[in-house]
């Protein structure tokens, strides 16, 4: 017999790996086609504030889904009791049910990861590039700095645009 509280949990964990996998579709589709010899525009890269809304949903949403089938799993591993007459035509209804949302659970778990694969790409080739931009202000700070140095002072008023 399948309880009713272990049933709606699995229907509450699908619904929220359901809307994991919605935003992870959506974060995907903004970032646009992931071509592999095209390089990325810079200038069109997703705002961080935008990255850590993505993920701080996302990772409830994970938490939850883990929590959920962490506690599922662990009820399934105790035994329950069955009435005198086995299993009911409900409890079939139930079962099939349980079955069907574990089964969508799976293939949204799957999807999933490699949907993260795609956006774990993304990020890195975002860091790659900020990376590349903060070792170019380093390298002109340093220049400017020995720049300003070594250079004689301008008299005041040289950069007066009144004159």
């Amino acid at each position: 017999m399948i309880n009713n509280s272990d049933l709606e949990l699995w229907r509450k964990a699908a619904q929220a790996c359901g809307k994991c996998l919605e935003l992870d579709r959506a974060m995907l589709a903004r970032l646009g086609p992931l071509d592999e010899d095209k390089g990325r525009d810079p200038e069109n890269y997703v705002a961080p504030a935008l990255w850590e809304q993505f993920i701080a949903a996302r990772n409830d949403l994970v938490d939850f889904t883990a929590s959920s089938i962490h506690v599922l799993t662990a009820s399934a591993k105790t035994p329950r009791a069955m009435g005198p007459d086995g299993r009911t035509a409900e409890d079939e209804k139930n079962f099939a049910e349980q079955s069907e949302l574990e089964n969508r659970l799976v293939n949204s778990l799957k999807e999933m990861v490699e949907l993260e694969s795609k956006l774990t790409d993304y990020l890195s080739e975002n860091l790659d590039v900020l990376k590349e931009t903060l070792d170019g202000l380093n390298k002109n700070q340093t220049l400017f700095s020995r720049y300003a140095q070594n250079a004689p002072k301008p008299e005041p008023g040289y950069l007066n645009a009144e004159l």
